[in-house]
């Protein structure tokens, strides 16, 4: 064979005119021994490499090379190979595996010690399943979330990504990904969930007016902002130009801001505006805004300071300092200001009135600068230091001026803030002749007084005596038997002791001069032991030589009757006027008193979908809602127990003497009678947030923030797990099953339009939802009516109108379905601008809405009810070309017509 092959290839070379050495025969039998040689290496090669390949391909253990192992084996959390079967066999895991479940690698490898499937927690292994399935049949990769339980039996969220492996035969013949621990992340959501929604509730309450401005309109006004423009409900603003709302002259400032915020996207500094209100008036506000964005549409949101009080009160204040002022010029006490640090009778004058001049006889002259002893030329030098030395910064001296006995002056001095000396004089030459006058009456008025049904007394600083009249006894309950005076000490012991400091305190600041009448309301211990109050008003009305005061008179007044009266008002102030439970004023007197109970609970409660129940129904509706859950809590709580209605939807009861067992099961029965409530298709039932503490230094404050934080955590946990919109459709279709026929016959016609229109795969699951819950608006209206079978009358047709509203303000509730509310609020507006709700034209209708108008009226003028699969038959086209380019799309009815 060797030599065969040698004389081939001798020929080959030949043939091919290549230069042929001359071969020697034990040459030959060299290349011989080489080429043999070389076959037996080749085949020894190939040898080992086929067993390799298989060793590799059935070692599945190891389906990552070397340094990859290494470079895995180095990231935080688990890398893995496994069978797809059903307990997940594990071929390869990283060293990464130990520390994310706290088990060994060898322990999860072909299940030897456990199965990843028991490391999975029970209630996630099904959806973990259902995911890969998914995921495999459609050779897509996986992304989940989902727990599992550690070694340790702590319970972990994480997250896996990976993808299966497919065999020749496109079977997955494994699934390789990687898992990591994002149990901090997911508290970073919740804590962040948490945070926004006590963020919205409050700009819900917020005190200031807040709205969101989109385009130029308002999309979104809190309660502060439909107070502030003077509207009924947010309505009336929703869809307002925002310029509609500003005066004339801060238009163009407006319009700067706008282009300004758009341009830059930063915030806009505080500014006062305008604004025309609903009502017609004017209202002041300082205004800020900010930008953000959703889903690529710019939002404004505007916050606003009302300063219409503020700036009513600038100009009432200007107006009183400009009365004020005439008032001292024009006043008839003179009124000298003297200034200067000469020496007290050196000081200067550098103000004075009109009446001062007058009562120093000195109109003519130029008195501004003169000196206070040109005034007082009369006095002498001991006058001068007795009057300094009785002045201080507190106090004011008082003395008479008689300037020819024909004029007799009344002056107060004493020092203002800036160490002025302040000089009074007032013209008391009438008020001296009728002093004289009153003493030739006085015994006359001793025998009214007598006369008299009213309660009259008269009080002797010096003798220490109260004369009174027949009245004041029998007031008291005493019989009048000829005593008319009684002692200071026996008036004193008749007050209430937690009255008298403060009637004496008034009674010593009119005497000091401090006030011009003494009066005031109090208690007078009755003849029978009980007490009535009396209303006591007096004034000083004899002065002894020394101007001091000497007698004091006055009247009493039996208020009884008034001040329990007041009391019951001030008891209705403190509840709410709807429920009637205590109000958050209520409330917060109650953490004023700190009562003290060991142990106490506190509970703060929350009615879930209350808003929701308000735009549907309407406020009538969600009050008698709110009276049902207050009847329910007023049932099934103790008397002992303190409850208040502290805002619009939320609750706070608490419960003396009350540990955190009973307080359970007080509450289990009171969320039992509440899930007894029946509504339209909505679940009503109350987020519950309770503190217990059996420590007297825990304030009830920090027991309130702890249950309303509990209350918060619960309320997002009810609104991830529940969506009220579905639950509604389905009472919907339940009350009305032509409806849930209508809505499946319209979604096929929608699918039938949209496929003619090239609609892809989302846009079309979007499509069949808008159909779905296109008739949820109607929740808002009378049953009665939607039952009617005859025309609507003017009324009706105006209500039936109004459900796309409702409709919107439901959907934009709902996180799952807020996307349609702008679709379905909209489906009722046509193509030339006569439709509702806002008269919107052509294209400014959203696409979706104007495919949603085109399929209801394909399944209304749908006459061929024989057919299971609808059809659009010649009858509807011509139908719907009837108002092509009116109500309809004409590109749309264009394509329905072509098939």
């Amino acid at each position: 064979m060797l030599i065969e092959m040698t004389m081939s290839f001798s020929y080959y070379m030949k043939l091919n005119h290549i230069p042929l050495l001359i071969v020697q025969p034990w040459d030959v039998v060299f290349y011989a021994g080489i080429i043999v040689i070389g076959v037996i290496v080749l085949y020894a090669g190939m040898h080992y490499m086929i067993h390799y390949l298989k060793r590799r391909r059935n070692n599945d253990r190891t389906p990552l090379h070397n340094h990859s192992e290494s470079l895995v084996d180095h990231f935080p959390g688990m890398a893995y190979r496994c069978l797809y079967d059903a307990n997940w066999t594990m071929k390869f895991v990283s060293e990464g595996t130990k520390e994310l479940t706290g088990y060994e690698c060898g322990a999860l490898l072909d299940n030897t010690v456990v199965g990843f499937k028991e490391v999975i927690h029970p209630l996630d292994r099904a959806r973990v399943r259902k995911a890969w399935d998914k995921a495999v049949e459609s050779e897509q990769a996986v992304d989940i979330e989902y727990r599992i339980i550690t070694k340790n039996r702590e319970l972990l969220w994480v997250r896996e990504t990976g993808r299966a492996v497919y065999d020749s035969e496109k079977h997955a013949a494994y699934l390789e990904g990687y898992i990591e621990d994002i149990s901090k992340m997911r508290q970073a959501i919740i804590a962040q969930e948490t945070e926004r929604a006590k963020y919205e509730n409050l700009i819900e309450n917020d005190p200031d007016p807040v709205y969101i401005d989109k385009d130029g309109r308002i999309v979104y006004a809190n309660p502060a902002c439909v107070r502030f423009f003077k509207a009924e409900s947010p309505t009336d603003l929703i869809g307002v130009e925002v310029v509609d709302l500003i005066t004339d002259e801060y238009i163009p400032v407006y319009k700067k801001r706008i282009e300004k915020i758009t341009r830059d996207m930063t915030p806009n500094p505080h500014l006062q505006y305008a604004f025309k209100t609903l009502d017609g008036s004017i209202a002041y506000a300082d205004v800020s805004s900010a930008p953000f964005t959703d889903e690529g549409d710019l939002y404004i949101h505007v916050y606003m300071v009302d300063l219409s009080a503020t700036i009513e009160a600038k100009q009432r204040l200007k107006k009183i300092q400009k009365r004020t002022r005439d008032l001292v010029i024009n006043m008839t006490e003179g009124i000298g200001v003297f200034s200067g640090d000469d020496g007290f009778q050196d000081r200067t004058l550098v103000f004075c009135n009109r009446s001062f001049r007058t009562h120093f006889d000195m109109r003519k002259n130029r008195i501004i600068g003169h000196p206070l002893k040109r005034f007082m030329s009369d006095r002498d030098n001991a006058w001068f230091d007795h009057i300094k030395k009785d002045l201080d910064e507190t106090k004011q001296t008082n003395f008479d001026i008689n300037r020819d006995d024909e004029l007799f002056l009344s002056v107060k001095m004493f020092y203002n803030r800036e160490h002025e000396l302040v000089l009074m004089s007032r013209d008391v030459t009438a008020i001296k002749q009728t002093e004289k006058d009153m003493q030739r009456k006085k015994d006359m008025l001793e025998k009214v007084f007598e006369a008299t049904d009213i309660a009259v007394w008269r009080w002797n600083l010096k003798k220490k005596t109260v004369t009174i009249n027949a009245r004041w006894l029998t007031m008291l309950g005493y019989s009048f038997e000829g005593e008319t005076t009684v002692d200071y000490d026996r008036w004193q012991n008749l007050v209430h002791p937690d009255d008298l400091s403060y009637v004496l305190k008034n009674l010593q600041k009119h005497i000091n001069g401090d006030t011009g009448v003494y009066q005031c309301e109090y208690r007078m211990r009755h003849k029978d032991g009980g007490y009535v109050w009396v209303f006591d008003k007096g004034r000083v009305c004899e002065h002894d030589q020394d101007g001091n005061p000497l007698v004091l008179s006055g009247i009493h007044q039996d208020v009884t009757e008034r001040i329990n009266k007041e009391k019951s008002l001030s008891e209705v102030s403190r509840r709410d006027h709807l429920t009637d439970l205590y109000n958050r004023r209520a409330f917060d007197e109650y953490l004023l008193k700190q009562n003290k109970h060991s142990p106490v609970t506190l509970v703060m409660a929350d009615i879930n979908n209350l808003k929701l129940t308000n735009d549907a129904f309407g406020h009538d509706y969600g009050d008698r809602l709110l009276k049902k859950v207050s009847d329910i809590l007023k049932e099934h709580l103790a008397a002992s127990h303190f409850i208040a209605r502290i805002g619009g939807d939320e609750f706070v009861f608490i419960m003396p003497d009350t540990n955190e067992k009973k307080a359970k099961r007080f509450l289990r029965k009171i969320t039992k009678a509440i899930a007894g409530i029946k509504t339209k298709g909505v679940r009503v039932s109350l987020a519950l947030g309770l503190s217990t503490s059996t420590d007297q230094n825990i304030s009830i404050e920090a027991m309130y923030k702890e249950a309303e934080r509990r209350m918060y955590e619960e309320k997002i946990n009810y609104y991830r797990n529940h969506d009220v919109v579905d639950e509604m459709v389905n009472q919907f279709f339940e009350m009305y099953p032509d409806e849930k026929r209508f809505v499946d016959r319209l979604c096929q016609y929608a699918k039938i339009i949209g496929s003619r229109l090239g609609l892809n795969e989302q846009k079309t699951d979007k499509l069949n939802r808008v159909c779905k819950y296109h008739h949820i608006g109607k929740y808002g209206i009378d049953e009665v009516m939607l039952q009617k079978n005859n025309p609507l009358s003017p009324g009706d047709d105006n209500a039936g109108r109004s459900h796309p509203q409702i409709a919107y303000r439901i959907l934009v509730s709902s996180k799952k379905h807020q996307d349609l509310a702008d679709i379905i609020m909209h489906q009722n507006e046509r193509w030339d601008g006569k439709g509702y709700p806002n008269g919107l034209k052509e294209k400014d209708i959203p696409k979706l809405s104007r495919i949603l108008a085109i399929a209801k009226a394909c399944s209304r003028f749908d006459i061929d009810t024989a057919e299971d699969k609808p059809r659009i038959t010649p009858v509807i086209v011509e139908h719907l070309k009837k108002d092509r380019g009116k109500a309809f799309d004409p590109a749309m009815v264009d394509a329905c017509a072509n098939e």
